[in-house]
């Protein structure tokens, strides 16, 4: 991800708590370090579980995050970039942080946006 497409995203997440240091490459949610953020930017209303969604996600990751977010859109309300309009962040329980830190010890941490489409 480049300089601008971060600075774009911090733009959106201001308003939420959300603030990036780009010196340390590090995100933060009012004031604590995120290790993992979920931002589902397209959906069809389906569960990321159920097999049956079709959206785009992006994820952002970092090792030295004490807690887990994740992005509230409207769908139904899309933004300038055919997203859906962000109207809240919200912090993963502790469990969840947990369960995300686990299965993150098997792979690598990075960032990126992906399209699912389950058939």
């Amino acid at each position: 991800m480049d300089a601008k497409e971060l600075e774009d995203m911090a733009k959106e997440y201001a308003a939420f708590g959300v603030t990036y240091d780009a010196k340390k490459n590090q995100w933060y949610f009012n004031g604590e370090k995120v290790c993992l953020i979920r931002d589902v930017l397209t959906s069809d209303g389906e569960s990321l579980t159920n097999g049956k969604f079709h959206g785009a996600i992006r994820t952002l990751e970092s090792i030295n995050g004490t807690i887990d977010i994740y992005t509230i859109r409207d769908f139904t309300n899309p933004n300038t970039s055919g997203h859906g309009s962000l109207t809240g962040i919200e912090k993963f329980s502790q469990f969840e942080f947990d369960e995300h830190t686990k299965s993150g010890n098997e792979v690598q941490y990075g960032s990126g946006e992906c399209a699912v489409i389950q058939e």
